[in-house]
Parts: C-alpha cells; sequence; structure tokens
C-alpha cells in the first residue's frame, strides 16, 4: 500500500471516529415524548406539562406531553416499555405505576424492575385527608373511633386502586387498626363530586386537588399525610403527629427509560431534571400543589425504588388483584 493510499485511510477513520463522537452527543436532536399515564387535567398531566416546558427549554428541543391513561397507569407505561429505547419516549411514571402495582397485580404487562431505566425522582407530595364540610366526622379520631364501633361502615374514595389515596387509607387501616371500605373511582375529581354530593364519607385526595375546595369551605381538612405541615395548608396537622408516628405516606413523580436506552441518554436527561427543577417557577408552582422539588442521581434513585418497595409490601400483603 502506498503513501498515499495510507494517508487516505487514515483520513477516513479519523472522519469516522469524529463522525461516531458527534453521532454519540446528538441526543438529543428531535422531539421527546413524555407519555403521562393518566388523564389530562390532574396532578400528574399538570406535573408532567410544567417539567416538558422546562426539559424542552434546557434540552433545546420540544418535549411534547402524550397522555395515556388507563388501569392505575398500566397502559401508559406498557406502552413506553414498548418504545425503541432511544431516548425519544419518556414514562411519567410514580408511586402506583413503579412500585405499588408489581404489587398488588397478579399479572402485568411489564416488569417494573426490569423493563425500565430509572431516570430521576423529582416531586414527592402528600395527601389531605378531607370530609365535607357539614360531615360529623371532626377529627382523626372521630373516624377511628366510628371505626371501631362499627368497621367497614367509613367510606374513602379513591381514584383508583393503588393510587396515592387507595396507598394512604390502607397504611391508616393497618396502623390504626380499623376497617374502612375503600370506593375506586376512575379519577379523583369524580371521587370529589360523590364526596360533596354526600354519597361517601371522605378521600385522602392531593393537596393540589383538595386545596380550592379546602379555600371555598366545601371540605375540611382532618390531617396530611406527609411527615411536616404542608405549606400549601399550614392549618393542617400532619396525621404522624396525632398519635401515629409510623404513619408518612408521600409519593413521588419520576422519569423512566426503556430497557436498553444508552447510559449516556439517561445520565443527559438526569442532568437537565436536575437544572429544571430549580427553576424558581418549579418550585413556586410544587410547593402550591403541595409538593417538593427533588433531584437525585440515577443510583441513588434505583436505591430508592427497592426500598420502597419493601415499605410497600408489608402495608399491601395480601391485597391482590
Amino acid at each position: 500500500m502506498n503513501i498515499a493510499a495510507k494517508k487516505l485511510l487514515v483520513g477516513v477513520g479519523a472522519m469516522m471516529l469524529v463522525a461516531g463522537a458527534a453521532h454519540a452527543q446528538a441526543y438529543p436532536s428531535k422531539p421527546i415524548t413524555l407519555v403521562v399515564p393518566f388523564n389530562a387535567g390532574g396532578a400528574a398531566d399538570s406535573t408532567g406539562r410544567l417539567m416538558a416546558e422546562k426539559l424542552s427549554k434546557e434540552l433545546k428541543v420540544p418535549v411534547i406531553v402524550q397522555n395515556k391513561p388507563g388501569v392505575s397507569g398500566i397502559v401508559g407505561a406498557a406502552f413506553v416499555k414498548d418504545a425503541q429505547p432511544d431516548g425519544y419516549t419518556v414514562l411519567l411514571g410514580n408511586t402506583t405505576i413503579n412500585v405499588v402495582n408489581p404489587l398488588i397485580y397478579k399479572s402485568l404487562p411489564y416488569d417494573a424492575a426490569k423493563d425500565f431505566v430509572p431516570v430521576t425522582l423529582f416531586s414527592k407530595y402528600g395527601n389531605a385527608l378531607i370530609v365535607r364540610s357539614d360531615n360529623e366526622l371532626k377529627s382523626l379520631g372521630d373516624i377511628i373511633e366510628t371505626s371501631k364501633a362499627t368497621p367497614g361502615k367509613l367510606t374513602y374514595g379513591t381514584a383508583g386502586t393503588g393510587t396515592s389515596q387507595f396507598l394512604s387509607g390502607k397504611l391508616l387501616e393497618r396502623i390504626a387498626d380499623i376497617k374502612l371500605t375503600e370506593v375506586p373511582y376512575k379519577g379523583g375529581a369524580a371521587a370529589i363530586t360523590d364526596l360533596l354530593g354526600g354519597h361517601i364519607d371522605m378521600i385522602f385526595e392531593t393537596v393540589a386537588a383538595a386545596k380550592p375546595f379546602i379555600d371555598s369551605k366545601q371540605v375540611r381538612v382532618l390531617g396530611v399525610t406527609s411527615d411536616s405541615a404542608q405549606e400549601a395548608l399550614p392549618e393542617a396537622t400532619p396525621i404522624s403527629e396525632m398519635g401515629f408516628p409510623q404513619f408518612h405516606m408521600e409519593s413521588w413523580f419520576g422519569l423512566f427509560l426503556p430497557k436498553g436506552t444508552p447510559a449516556e441518554v439517561a445520565a443527559r436527561l438526569n442532568d437537565a431534571m436536575a437544572v429544571a427543577v430549580k427553576d424558581p417557577e418549579v418550585g413556586e408552582t410544587f410547593r402550591a400543589m403541595g409538593s417538593v422539588p427533588e433531584s437525585i442521581g440515577l443510583d441513588d434513585f434505583s436505591k430508592a425504588l427497592e426500598e420502597q418497595n419493601d415499605v410497600w409490601k408489608d402495608v399491601l400483603e395480601g391485597i391482590q388483584l
């Protein structure tokens, strides 16, 4: 091989290396779809749309929200599991989808531990225990006293089995040794409608959804499920301070990618979220919704998921759908 040919091959090889490096660094180079596995208008949807806006700003590409509701988030999670593992289809996951569903459903179209790459947890939020304003239940003590006297009489609405409302109710049953009756709905809005209509006794509703009804005096808040008082509801006492120190129920939102997504793509998305959650608008909006912005690394998120699994496995023992 003559010198000219060798130089040509070296030049071509160098160009290929540069092109390969450029390709690896190109993410993202087109719009990203953020799949929200719940109905439009709810807390998950509002949270997802806000973070999509901030991610778009940081990543310099459109981040488009696509709602795929159904069966406690199962439909949307399965959709993302089957998507191309290239970083352009992202799941807005939460406690229900990634921890609770695998514990209570005999069969799922996804394996929460194996089919997704955990990217980051970015928000934690508690729920508010609410009753209609004219309800005879004036305190958590009244709920427990009534439930001890007539197990199963009191009803609580949920946005579906496995949701934060469901988890809060099950946790109170376990810790207070009482029996409540769950009334599942297709969404939180329907549950609130029935609460206002006097058809159910209570709801452990997200602070964001409950606050307008609390402010308008249509419902009364009896406590919050988080460890500390909510900035959005300073008048509400944590249930853990009402004689049940072990009561702690905070849900979270996080991002997940399909299994097989390159590690550098997950890392880029994690970095972008770390910047996005520091945006002042995010902090202000989250606090008004009763949630707290957070940012954790890939490994820390994986460990947190394992810990969550251990916690809820005990609470949900014996529940199978």
